[in-house]
């Protein structure tokens, strides 16, 4: 099973979304983007990217040496209200790069961009409110536009993992149908959402894995990551 730490900044995300960071001036991040290749790979991770903020720079220092593919963390809005979100993509090429930076501001546009071009992707901390204006018809939408969350992070409160988990465990198809309904819209992915033989949403149980992204077989993602690695 391969390993690939799918979350990790270096020094080219520049400006922190952390208020103490911000307050300060601190980087998000100080690490080379070759010596955290060297230290990953010395521990153990079979793959190497960066998810720098809006910026795949540091995936291009690496880009030469081996197993490295491009990624980033893509900073986005709800259109009418300009709440903030992070999503994760993977696996991108320098232009898909320059056409997310061209649609990224709509999280609409985005996800649409995103699932033609199928681009491996997921939503970053999906509970923390990165500009203060998470609510939950934010967090139902969500569920209807993405299939895949990340369920642990590392820099965030480790409640939050333990609820972003539990919240896509309990998940249900009906509970999903109201939120379609609520907000006028079909899920993502309704001809996925099969359950199986006990009831529950298979896609709810990809969407989160308890090791969150790095050798769970279960995960759709992860099942891609030498996919994605062997194409650079």
């Amino acid at each position: 099973m391969s390993r690939c730490d799918l979350h990790i900044h270096s020094r080219h995300s520049a400006r922190s979304e952390e208020w103490l960071f911000r307050r300060f001036d601190f980087p998000d991040s100080y690490s080379d983007p070759k010596q955290l290749h060297e230290q990953l790979r010395k521990r153990g991770m079979d793959y190497v990217t960066i998810t720098d903020h809006d910026s795949i720079d540091g995936c291009l220092e690496i880009a030469h040496l081996p197993r490295t593919f491009i990624s980033k963390q893509v900073t986005t809005y709800f259109p009418h209200d300009a709440c903030k979100l992070h999503i994760l993509v993977w696996g991108i090429s320098e232009q898909q790069h320059r056409d997310i930076e061209g649609i990224r501001e709509n999280i609409f546009d985005l996800q649409r961009y995103l699932q033609r071009a199928q681009i491996a992707h997921a939503v970053a901390h999906p509970l923390y409110s990165v500009n203060g204006k998470l609510e939950a018809m934010h967090l139902e939408q969500l569920i209807l536009l993405f299939k895949h969350f990340e369920g642990i992070n590392g820099l965030r409160d480790a409640l939050l993992s333990d609820l972003t988990q539990t919240l896509f465990k309990q998940l249900t198809p009906e509970q999903i149908d109201v939120f379609a309904n609520r907000h006028g819209c079909g899920a993502y992915a309704r001809g996925a959402m099969e359950k199986n033989p006990g009831g529950r949403l298979r896609r709810s149980r990809r969407a989160v894995c308890r090791v969150c992204f790095y050798r769970n077989a279960c995960c759709e993602v992860c099942r891609r990551i030498p996919e994605i690695g062997s194409e650079w």
